[in-house]
This record gives structure tokens, sequence and C-alpha cells, in this order.
């Protein structure tokens, strides 16, 4: 299990230095990303991973809105996961420099053999190594509407 939390955390790493932008950092008006993470479902640390992708583009000032889908699993069981489509719109904050951290939120659909309906919000910090390249980091926290605790 330590190997394959290990395994993970490097994948996440990886995924982060994906292709982003042309132009200055400042410029940028839509980027995507790709996205592996490690996932606390049901308040058990480590239990669960994601994996997916998603874009954002840029509205007005430091406002973007993007979406992403996912699958969510718990590590023990991968065939037993969900699959998550979600919408965000988020603030980023000094969005000409190399640090720029921002906050989001949104709804996400959880599907499987039905629906469920959740509400997420979260922030995170990018990272711009270059023009073209970045590091993304993010903490998200997802709430069933239904049982927001």
């Amino acid at each position: 299990m330590r190997r394959l939390r290990a395994a993970a955390f490097a994948a996440w790493v990886a995924s982060g230095l994906a292709a982003a932008q042309s132009g200055a950092p400042s410029a940028y008006r839509f980027h995507g990303y790709a996205f592996f993470a490690l996932a606390e479902p049901f308040d058990d640390p480590g239990s669960g991973l994601a994996f997916g992708g998603g874009g954002e583009g840029f509205l007005r000032r430091g406002w973007s809105l993007g979406g992403d889908l996912a699958y969510l699993f718990p590590a023990s069981a991968p065939s037993a996961g969900v699959g998550l489509a979600s919408v965000s719109s988020g603030y980023h904050f000094a969005r000409e420099r190399k640090f720029v951290p921002f906050v989001a939120g949104g709804y996400t659909l959880g599907f499987r053999s039905g629906v469920g309906h959740f509400f997420h919000y979260g922030g995170g910090a990018t990272y711009w190594f270059s023009r073209r390249a970045g590091l993304r980091l993010e903490l998200r926290d997802l709430r069933w509407f239904d049982y927001p605790r």
C-alpha cells in the first residue's frame, strides 16, 4: 500500500506538468490540464484515488470558468468507482506572475448506476515554469447536496 501511495503521488506531480497555454502567463485565455489525486471519501485518509482532465478559460480580470471529468475509486477496488463531471468558477490572484493562487467552487454530477448531485469548493496555486508549462496544486472539498456534512 505504501508503494501504491508513493506511485500515486509521483504520478500526480508529473501530471501537473502539462502544456498549458500560448503566450506569456498573463496573456493566456485558456489552458487544459490532466490530474491524478489522492482522495479521502468518507473521511478515510488515503483510501481513494482519482484521475481525469479538464480545462479552464478566463472571462475577465482574474475570473475563470472551467470544467473537468474524473474517475474516483477506492484504492482497494478500482472497478468500484464513480464518474464525476464538474463545472467551476474561480478567481485567480496576480495572473501576471509565476506563482498564481486561486479559489474556486461549483457543481459536480456523480454517476455510476444512478446520479448524485454535489457542490465543491477549494483553492490552490499554479506555478508557471515557463510560458507553456505549469504545475497546479489544488485542494478540493466535495459535498453531497442531500448530506452536506
